[in-house]
């Protein structure tokens, strides 16, 4: 019954108006500020090597590592291969074009975090709903905003990645699911307990770990898979554009789920990731801004390397019981 209201709700929500409404917001966002997310990268790192110590809040490294590691999670799994399967490879393609402009959001977003936060009991709190009050004094809404994150972020958040990855160490092990479940649930009271500088303490440390093995986890199979690269890339660019025969009817369905994913994956513009860009220390808005736009194409970098393992290695084409592919 439970599933059945998940999937109709999600009918609804994930409709074709809304997904045009984002992509229409991320072009908006990225003309409208001269792709500013794109325009000057080495800036970008050059704001995450600064270090800025501070009672109230974190670093802007620290913020985006917080950030990155919501951002990079089971989804970047499991979500790029319910992409390929309704969406086909071109899936892939689109995905990182929106991720490339839903950029410009995250963009915004942050720096409207940094604006309009506020100083309470010795550390920096913000978050869209402070800017939905404060920037646009929109109280109900705002209210509204907190009371959706309070109820969603743990349930339809947490609750999945969690259950991902207590079903993948059940298959692997046959260890019963309860008992990794009870294990993560534990390590994340402790962390979220300790408050943002520790929430941002243990993604620092997690966060670049995680990220680099599976970059090289990437390169392993690309050495091992170098003669279908060509094949493989070429399936991908005619899939997306409608020009290969055999996903020429996905081509709708590839930009769909290709934005989908992007913004399920990143997260921009749901306003997820602007209370830990709101805690960093720095010396104007934007700069919070420019950081954690670049969280999304460390995002997008993640989701292709799945969806290029899947399609390198011929995973998507699986076989059923009979035999069907």
């Amino acid at each position: 019954m439970f599933e059945q209201i998940i999937t109709m709700l999600d009918t609804y929500v994930w409709a074709t108006p809304l997904i045009i409404l984002i992509f229409a917001s991320a072009a908006y966002f990225t003309f409208r500020m001269g792709f500013v997310q794109l325009r000057d990268l080495k800036h970008q790192f050059s704001l995450l090597s600064r270090k800025r110590d501070s009672e109230a809040g974190i670093n802007p490294f620290e913020a985006f590592c917080t950030i990155v590691a919501y951002r990079v999670g089971t989804a970047n799994i499991a979500g790029v291969c319910v992409a390929i399967l309704w969406g086909g490879p071109g899936a892939i393609v689109w995905m990182v074009i929106c991720s490339l402009l839903d950029a410009a959001i995250s963009y915004a977003e942050c720096s409207l975090g940094q604006i309009y936060k506020i100083k309470q009991d010795g550390e920096y709190r913000g978050g869209s709903y402070y800017y939905l009050e404060r920037g646009l004094g929109l109280k109900k809404l705002a209210a509204f905003f907190a009371v959706l994150t309070i109820i969603c972020v743990p349930i339809l958040t947490v609750g999945p990645h969690a259950n991902s990855i207590a079903l993948a160490f059940n298959t692997s092990t046959g260890v019963p699911k309860w008992i990794f479940g009870l294990v993560i649930g534990l390590v994340m009271l402790w962390t979220v307990f300790g408050g943002i500088k520790r929430i941002s303490k243990v993604s620092t440390w997690l966060v670049p770990i995680m990220t680099l093995l599976y970059l090289a986890l990437t390169v392993v199979v690309i050495v091992t898979n170098v003669s279908s690269v060509p094949s493989t890339l070429g399936m991908m660019f005619s899939s997306a554009f409608g020009v290969n025969a055999a996903f020429g009817g996905l081509l709708g369905q590839a930009i769909i789920w290709g934005v989908k994913r992007s913004v399920n994956s990143s997260g921009a513009g749901m306003g997820e990731a602007v209370p830990a860009a709101a805690a960093a220390e720095v010396s104007h808005p934007g700069e919070s801004g420019l950081v954690n736009s670049f969280s999304v194409f460390i995002d997008v970098a993640v989701c292709f390397c799945t969806g290029f393992m899947v399609l390198l290695t011929d995973c998507f084409n699986v076989a059923g019981t009979d035999g069907t592919m």
